[in-house]
């Protein structure tokens, strides 16, 4: 059975949104939460199986960011809601007697969940501890395993002094960007980031950068790349915006 997102629907998510501090942006809800965390909900259409699902996304306001991140189209919107119901997606399937069923879950069943489970559980979200829990929680959940080269994971990370993990953050990402070039397996040591700087000479100079800084321990220069971050995300979270008040 297909189910279709009506108006009533797009309606009721807009005024529950509306009721936790959410301001809309197109279809999209965007708040920033505690302790500079931006939440994100929208209903997005999915080719597969011709369905709505309706998503999360999180970010720290001290990562780096683009315009396109706090518009209504935001690759923020990456996590069924579903998956506090330890789902992947609003697709499950079932078997009986050799033969596979598909059942999509309603947006009208998938919006009850996140009116009975879900505002309580980004309210629980507070810090930037809390929000990299968050997201190893949505990942588990969605792809079965903690994703290392997740750049949103970096300014969090940089935030509770974690730099260790960050470091490996960075090496993860840089391996994937190597491709067939991959070497080995993070955490890197040295010779492994000079090795890349010498196959993309000039590339990811932002996190090269942020290497650097982590190795030589410039804490100073890290808190105020993330007050960078924040302030530009600030501005933008208000250029970008639609300006209406729920």
């Amino acid at each position: 059975m297909k189910h279709f997102l009506n108006s009533s629907t797009q309606k009721a998510l807009y005024n529950l949104c509306c009721e936790h501090g959410f301001t809309a942006q197109g279809k999209a809800f965007f708040r920033v939460y505690a302790d500079s965390i931006l939440q994100v909900i929208g209903f997005q259409h999915e080719r597969v199986f011709n369905h709505h699902s309706l998503n999360i996304g999180l970010m720290s306001m001290y990562s780096k960011a683009d315009n396109d991140t706090f518009s209504a189209k935001t690759s923020l919107l990456c996590y069924s809601i579903c998956c506090l119901d330890n789902c992947a997606s609003a697709i499950s399937l079932s078997e009986n007697n050799g033969i596979t069923t598909f059942h999509i879950r309603s947006p009208e069943s998938q919006l009850c969940l996140l009116k009975e489970k879900g505002f309580e559980w980004l309210d629980s979200i507070k810090t930037q501890e809390k929000l990299l829990e968050a997201i190893n929680y949505l990942e588990t959940v969605t792809y079965k395993s903690i994703i290392w080269n997740n750049d949103k994971k970096l300014a969090p990370l940089l935030a509770v002094k974690n730099y260790e993990r960050a470091d490996y953050v960075i090496a993860s990402i840089l391996n994937q960007h190597l491709g067939s070039n991959a070497i080995s397996s993070p955490p890197w040591i040295e010779q492994d980031f000079l090795y890349y700087s010498n196959c993309f000479p000039n590339r990811d100079m932002d996190y090269l950068h942020l290497h650097k800084l982590i190795t030589e321990w410039k804490t100073d220069l890290i808190e105020a790349y993330l007050e960078k971050n924040y302030l530009d995300n600030t501005r933008r979270l208000k250029v970008y915006g639609d300006g209406s008040v729920c």
